[in-house]
């Protein structure tokens, strides 16, 4: 089985204790479809259950694409955080807003879905060596890992933990020493993230589209030329401004990279008749620079939410 087909076939699984999300709760959600009633979307933490976001819930701005038909900027496959407004556990309704939505949270909510992306890639592992097939992975969730929600805050930081502070997991005595040599093969690789941010515009007739074509090519190229740990990522961070996250194994080796990938999207964007230009020079994860943008991530929190209050006074 590929690792787009297990991602596939995991996705059908819920990967959250609840079965249904409360109101006010970020989800991730991925677009499946945009017709005039609003964007239907799958609820990646609830085993793929469908959601809908209005038109005018869609952004804050109440923008439509050609023809009265989807939102700007919607493509099928996009993942992106939304909020829950509604939830009907009777009829299996499930509304959802992406206004008003603070960056702050909503990259908290990416990286609580990251954590456990990255809890189900360890359980795949265990369920390879212990002969088990992905069957048996809702059934792993439940009775080893969603009790950990409650102890710990997130199954991931225990896995972290265990590392340091050997943890009780409640497993059988023999697949409990698998699943602690996978945690210590898994955990324990020497990782080193590199970020950057770039300015990206255009001017031509694609638009936006141009812009998300060329930044899919870039994470494509990204994952073959060596950021294999799967947690590479391109996220607009307030137009015009895209973070770029490569995850490698050493510094030399996300630098490198992360030239090449500026490069091919700087050609593309010029390409599509549109610029690019580094706004923030690539920099190591965890040091001064990573705290300089996450109070820039405040401050176009705080911006964010200026405008939206001068767009209804």
């Amino acid at each position: 089985m590929t690792d787009q087909t297990q991602e596939q076939h995991a996705q059908r699984f819920r990967h959250n204790p609840e079965e249904y999300p409360s109101p006010d709760d970020l989800v991730i959600c991925q677009v499946t479809s945009a017709t005039e009633v609003g964007i239907y979307v799958s609820l990646l933490e609830y085993g793929g259950m469908e959601g809908l976001i209005s038109m005018t819930d869609w952004t804050a701005r109440h923008t439509y694409g050609r023809g009265g038909r989807g939102g700007r900027g919607v493509i099928d496959g996009q993942v992106v955080v939304a909020r829950v407004t509604r939830v009907d556990p009777v009829k299996g309704f499930i509304d959802l807003s992406r206004r008003s939505l603070p960056i702050v949270d909503a990259e908290k909510a990416k990286e609580r879905w990251n954590k456990t992306r990255a809890v189900r890639s360890l359980l795949v592992h265990l369920l390879r060596r212990i002969g088990r097939g992905m069957d048996g992975l809702e059934e792993a969730q439940r009775e080893w890992i969603w009790p950990l929600y409650a102890s710990h805050g997130h199954p991931y930081d225990a896995c972290r933990m265990e590392l340091s502070s050997p943890i009780e997991w409640g497993m059988p005595e023999d697949i409990q020493k698998t699943w602690k040599e996978v945690l210590r093969d898994r955990l324990t690789r020497v990782r080193t993230k590199v970020r950057c941010e770039m300015d990206l515009r255009c001017y031509g007739p694609e638009g936006v589209e141009a812009i998300q074509n060329v930044l899919r090519r870039a994470l494509a190229f990204a994952n073959e030329r060596g950021a294999k740990y799967g947690e590479n990522s391109i996220r607009l961070i307030a137009s015009p401004y895209y973070a770029i996250t490569l995850t490698c194994e050493t510094v030399e080796m996300g630098m490198e990279l992360m030239d090449s990938l500026q490069r091919m999207i700087r050609a593309g964007m010029e390409e599509k008749g549109g610029s690019a230009a580094v706004r923030v020079p690539a920099f190591v994860v965890g040091g001064v620079q990573e705290e300089e943008l996450q109070r820039r991530l405040e401050e176009l929190q705080a911006e964010q939410k200026e405008e939206e209050e001068a767009e209804w006074d």
